[in-house]
Formats: structure tokens, C-alpha cells, sequence
């Protein structure tokens, strides 16, 4: 099922998700869903032909990812000095 860029989900008070809503949560495209999910620890409950993906899982694969303060490092520091010299 193609989505399309404007779709709405609402999620509110809902335990378990269609795949589509799941890629919805977890923030990422629904392409990268499918392609990655089972590397979060995200495998599916088949339920009378549908797909489902259980909140709580989805959360914990989101939370599972938080980085530390030390593994964050700024891809780029601005060095105002850097940018003087530069244009000069």
C-alpha cells in the first residue's frame, strides 16, 4: 500500500499497529521499516491476515537506541576564525 505524504495517523490509546502506523511511530519511512525492523528486535504478530506491530516493542526498539552523552560528537564545530580565512 502506497502512503501518501499527507496521511494522518492517529495513535492515540491504540496497543498494536499496522505496519504502516509502526514506520509512523517509530519516525521513519515505511520502506525502512520493512527493510530494518527485525534488526530492532521488531517481528510481527499475525492476527486474523493482518500484520501488527505491538507498541510497547516499538517503543522499546526506539529507547533501545539512546546514545550516551560521550557517543555524541558534533559532526561540525564552527570556528568563525576558520571562516575568515577562508573567504579572504
Amino acid at each position: 500500500m502506497k502512503l501518501k505524504d499527507d496521511q494522518n495517523f492517529d495513535l492515540r490509546g491504540k496497543e498494536y499497529f499496522s505496519t504502516e502506523e509502526a514506520a509512523h511511530y517509530c519516525c521513519v519511512s515505511l520502506r525502512q521499516f520493512k527493510r530494518h525492523r527485525e534488526d530492532y528486535g521488531l517481528f510481527p504478530i499475525r492476527f486474523m491476515g493482518k500484520t501488527l506491530f505491538r507498541r510497547e516493542d516499538c517503543k522499546h526498539a526506539i529507547e533501545s537506541q539512546r546514545l550516551k552523552v560521550q557517543d555524541v560528537t558534533p559532526h561540525h564545530s564552527y570556528d568563525p576564525e576558520q571562516d575568515e580565512r577562508t573567504f579572504q
